[in-house]
């Protein structure tokens, strides 16, 4: 086990039809931040499991890395799920840092008063959370 970590990991089950996208979720819960890590796609499908996995993520003591470093498509759906978690963060007094695939760092440019902050690597959102 990883220095830093309380040992907290797990995969978000799939609760959803064989059409929809496909989606990975994981959690990793470490002693210094929670990291939510996605792979695949974010769509009106599944939008709904990447906002819940964030906002079960979401923590006061510890800042909330969401990793979508492996998404290589997000719809509107998909980033007001991130608009509503990076407001419900600032209203519970959290942090929630984004580390985005170079797709939705283009996306998030356009959209600047989201208020997102984000980061190049998942190293660099990790030195900023401690």
């Amino acid at each position: 086990m990883d220095e830093g970590r309380t040992g907290h990991h797990h995969q978000i089950p799939a609760s959803q039809p064989a059409s929809a996208a496909a989606l990975r979720l994981d959690t990793e819960g470490r002693a210094d931040c929670q990291i939510v890590t996605a792979h695949g796609q974010v769509d009106l499908t599944n939008a709904h499991r990447l906002h819940a996995a964030l906002s079960l993520a979401l923590h006061p003591a510890r800042p909330l890395i969401a990793d979508l470093s492996g998404i290589d498509f997000l719809d509107s759906r998909g980033l007001r799920a991130l608009i509503a978690n990076q407001r419900n963060a600032v209203l519970r007094g959290a942090r929630m840092l984004v580390v985005p695939s170079p797709s939705i760092a283009a996306l998030l440019r356009l959209k600047p008063e989201a208020g997102l902050s984000t980061y190049p690597s998942l190293a660099g959102a990790l030195a900023a959370a401690r």
